[in-house]
This record gives structure tokens, C-alpha cells and sequence, in this order.
């Protein structure tokens, strides 16, 4: 897989919260840097500076679900 087809919930996710580009491609490469899932949607710093990765099944509402599925699917 390319770096331009890498993550597709990551960019579906950032596209949806109607993020700008230069925010998505930080994003892109801290998933890159740290390996997150492949279905990693956006990531949380906590207290003590670690990251943790949001995963598209971690979504609960089934119509952002849904309109980020129908976004990677195309």
C-alpha cells in the first residue's frame, strides 16, 4: 500500500470532522510513525504523553459509522 492509500478511516475521519489538509497529513504521519491499526481514526495524547489510537469500530453512532464506511468505500 501507497502513502497515499494508507489509512483510509484516518483520511474519511479527518475529511468528515472537516479537518485541513496540512492537519490530515500530521495526522497520516504520526500513524505512520507509531504503526496504528489500519482502521485508527484519529489519536488522544494522555496525562503522561502516551498516544492511544480511536478505531473506526470504536465509533457508537451507526450513521458516522456509516457515512465514514460509505467515505472509504467510495
Amino acid at each position: 500500500m501507497t502513502k497515499t492509500q494508507d489509512y483510509p478511516y484516518l483520511r474519511a475521519w479527518c475529511r468528515y470532522m472537516g479537518s485541513h489538509q496540512y492537519y490530515t497529513d500530521i495526522q497520516l504521519e504520526h500513524a505512520r510513525e507509531e504503526n496504528a491499526p489500519v482502521t485508527a481514526i484519529y489519536r488522544d495524547i494522555d496525562e503522561d504523553g502516551k498516544s492511544h489510537w480511536h478505531t473506526f469500530e470504536s465509533i457508537s453512532r451507526e450513521d458516522t459509522r456509516e457515512t465514514i464506511r460509505k467515505m472509504v468505500e467510495g
